[in-house]
């Protein structure tokens, strides 16, 4: 056996997971007993909450385990979960005995600890509120994991599985904080409670290639109440190895997250304050660090860097606006009729790096958020090629990429016997492959949930016939972190394609402020027949 072979099989410990127990403590504490005499674990873990409800609990039961009278011949771990805890128990945490009753310790909602076994543990207890946030204060600071408890799933956990038939599953959306505590600290395990049915996501991995210490491999497991009345799997038992893996599950897929924690989460590994479990390692800091904010940001509305005077139109949740640094200009379409601004971006309001339910809040809104940057799409097209007697056709292009700052998508026309002799489709597929980027395929419009891969690069080609009837084609390129991608490429096959290289470089080509704002207002102009944001 080869020394990584054997570094990889080394086990740090037996483990025993319990679904929320949610008051049922004897009965619960009876199957910990009775599966530990078989198995001989190291300690359990109760995920979600141990206790119910106060006024639904058993008061008897509460008492009787705090006063020792419940055998708990294991040690048993839990936090904070989507219910109050009891006010004996509370006033037991507040005096700081996390040692509630023999043999069970309570973790501190944001935490970390290591075990006497040496199992690492990031702790992510209680209920974010109803906004997303990437406060650094709730997040702890960074590191591997063994295994990351938390109350609430990741948000975008469900990107790139196929199991998520069941519409319970479907329903959560999840905690940003606890995503971006997840790709930060990259767990062998990451353990929350469901709302209903069990389930346990394919592995996933967050390395492109094997490295000599092995893979990041993550397992997300949810269990179902303990006791539920369907039988659903709420008992899990696993074997912590003490080394990433060397090779990667037949059923791994790539990470559902960014590649990489946000740059305040990065910088909160260093600055955070933590918490460590008694009898394990004690580490403490304290410093004070700023709210994170998305000032710098060109495509938000809120930023101190936006240029509102380059938007036409705002619509519910996208806006329009012209592109600073335009490859054509304002007469390069003048021979075709179309004496306009014509280079546009469509943007979300809300500061997003993708336009997938892992990034906006819920599916739905992910939904709602691609309709209407496809309706700003639609118009721009209509208007395009009804300004030009249907000698313009148009196209789109999207990069996404788990490292995006602003997701948004650039359009500008293009001749239409261009668009309709197959000219811009072969154009990419030949820069493409001179790049070494790897090869085109076809693909519906979509949200990036409904696409294989995190990173893609999509364009639409879309023209109007003669008889009135429009033909689009759409294409994906998907790349990796093996993949050095110039984020100019397809503006690159554009110029090529329009004649406009002299402008390919978008800074070599910006105007003043006052030829922007002209711009809009032409564009406002000749736009107004087709802006739903304004009927």
């Amino acid at each position: 056996m080869s020394a990584a072979m054997a570094m990889s099989d080394a086990v740090k410990a037996k483990i025993l997971v319990v679904g929320s127990v949610d008051g049922k403590i004897r009965a619960a504490f009876a199957k910990i007993g009775s599966l530990h005499a078989k198995n001989a674990f190291a300690f359990a873990i109760v995920t979600g909450n141990l206790f119910g409800a106060e006024d639904s609990t058993d008061g008897d039961e509460v008492d009787a385990l705090l006063e020792g009278q419940i055998d708990v011949p294991i040690r048993v771990y839990f936090t904070m979960g989507t219910a109050p805890l009891p006010s004996r128990v509370l006033q037991l945490i507040e005096d700081r005995k996390l040692q509630i009753a023999p043999n069970v310790w309570y973790l501190e909602k944001q935490s970390m600890f290591t075990t006497p076994e040496g199992v690492n543990f990031f702790v992510k207890g209680g209920i974010e509120d109803s906004t997303p946030s990437h406060d650094p204060k709730s997040l702890m600071a960074a590191g591997k994991a063994d295994i990351l408890l938390s109350a609430e799933w990741p948000l975008g956990i469900l990107n790139q599985s196929a199991k998520t038939t069941d519409p319970q599953v479907l329903a959560v959306t999840g905690s940003a904080a606890v995503r971006d505590l997840c790709v930060a600290t990259r767990p062998q395990y990451h353990l929350a409670p469901s709302p209903g049915p069990f389930f346990e996501r394919e592995p996933f991995s967050y390395d492109v290639s094997t490295g000599a210490r092995g893979v990041d491999v993550t397992r997300f497991i949810s269990l179902a109440p303990f006791g539920n009345t369907k039988k659903e799997k709420a008992l899990y038992a696993f074997t912590l190895k003490a080394s990433p893996p060397v090779t990667r599950p037949d059923d791994c897929t790539r990470s559902p997250f960014p590649k990489t924690a946000p740059k305040s989460l990065k910088r909160d590994a260093k600055e955070a304050g933590y918490s460590s479990h008694p009898g394990g390692n004690r580490r403490h800091k304290h410093r004070h660090h700023e709210q994170p904010s998305e000032d710098q940001c060109f495509f938000c509305m809120a930023s101190n860097n936006f240029s509102a005077h380059m938007v036409p139109s705002i619509a519910n949740v996208s806006y329009l606006a012209t592109a600073k640094g335009p490859l054509p200009t304002s007469g390069t379409f003048t021979e075709y009729g179309l004496d306009l601004p014509c280079h546009m971006i469509i943007a979300p309001i809300e500061h997003t790096p993708s336009i997938g339910r892992g990034f906006v809040k819920d599916e739905s809104g992910a939904q709602a958020l691609f309709d209407e940057m496809e309706q700003y799409r639609e118009a721009l097209q209509t208007l395009f090629a009804a300004g030009s007697g249907r000698k313009l056709g148009a196209v789109t292009w999207e990069i996404n990429r788990a490292s995006n700052v602003h997701a948004h998508w650039q359009i500008m026309p293009i001749p239409a016997e261009k668009a309709a002799g197959g000219v811009v489709e072969a154009a990419f597929q030949v820069a493409a492959a001179d790049d070494g980027l790897g090869q085109f395929r076809a693909a519906k419009f979509c949200t990036a949930d409904e696409m294989r891969g995190t990173d893609y690069l999509r364009v639409w080609v879309w023209y109007e016939g003669e008889d009135g009837k429009t033909v689009e084609t759409s294409l994906v390129l998907e790349f990796d972190d093996r993949v050095r991608f110039n984020l100019q490429f397809p503006r690159v096959v554009m110029a090529k394609l329009l004649e406009l290289e002299q402008r390919v470089s978008w800074k070599a080509v910006t105007q003043t402020q006052e030829e922007e704002t002209a711009d809009v207002e032409a564009f406002k102009q000749g736009f107004k027949e087709w802006d739903f944001a304004m009927m």
